[in-house]
C-alpha cells in the first residue's frame, strides 16, 4: 500500500485511488481532526506551504463525513447542515495522517485536514481461508486475491487458540 495516493480525475486508477481516499475520509468520523487553509503558491508546489499552526486554523471533531461523487462532505455537531468541497485533486498521506484538497480550478487555495488520532486502513475479506504457518496467521481471499500474513507472538497465537475453542 503506498503511503501517498494522489488523486485527480482522469489519471489512472483514478476510481482506485478516490476509493482509498473516500475509506480515510469516512474513518474520520468521530475523531479530531485539524482543518488548515493556505493561499495556494502560484505553481501549485505544496512543498512551499508553511503548515505551522495559526490563528484560524480550526480543530474539531465531525459527526459525519463522507465522500459522494468527487465530492467531500463533512458536518460538525454545532452545524445545521452538512458541508461540501469540490476538489480538482486530492493528495493523501498516510504516514502524515493528512489529505491535502486544492479546490477546483477557480479556487487559489488549498485546505489540509489533519486527523490527530490514529485512522487504520480496514482491509475487508469476505470468508477468507485461514492457515497457521508457524507463528504467521495467513489470510487468503481468492475472490479478490488478496493474502495477510500476521506476525503473531506465541501469547497471542495461544489468545486465539484459546478463543476459538
Amino acid at each position: 500500500m503506498e503511503p501517498i495516493v494522489f488523486w485527480q480525475p482522469g489519471e489512472p486508477d483514478s476510481e482506485i485511488k478516490l476509493g482509498e481516499i473516500k475509506a480515510w475520509w469516512q474513518n474520520l468520523t468521530g475523531k479530531t481532526v485539524l482543518w488548515q487553509q493556505r493561499p495556494l503558491p502560484e505553481d501549485r508546489d505544496l512543498t512551499k506551504i508553511n503548515w505551522e499552526l495559526r490563528k484560524l486554523d480550526e480543530e474539531f471533531t465531525p459527526i459525519k463525513m463522507d465522500l459522494r461523487g468527487i465530492t467531500l462532505y463533512w458536518q460538525r455537531s454545532t452545524d445545521a447542515s452538512e458541508h461540501g468541497l469540490t476538489p480538482s485533486a486530492l493528495k493523501l498521506d498516510r504516514q502524515a495522517q493528512t489529505l491535502d484538497v486544492l479546490p477546483d480550478s477557480t479556487r487559489n487555495y488549498v485546505v489540509r485536514v489533519t486527523s490527530k488520532e490514529a485512522v487504520y486502513q480496514v482491509i475487508r475479506l469476505s470468508y477468507p481461508q485461514i492457515e497457521f504457518r508457524g507463528t504467521t496467521l495467513l489470510f487468503k481471499d481468492e475472490a479478490t486475491m488478496t493474502a495477510v500474513e500476521v506476525e503473531l507472538t506465541a501469547e497471542q497465537r495461544q489468545q486465539i487458540v484459546t478463543q476459538l475453542q
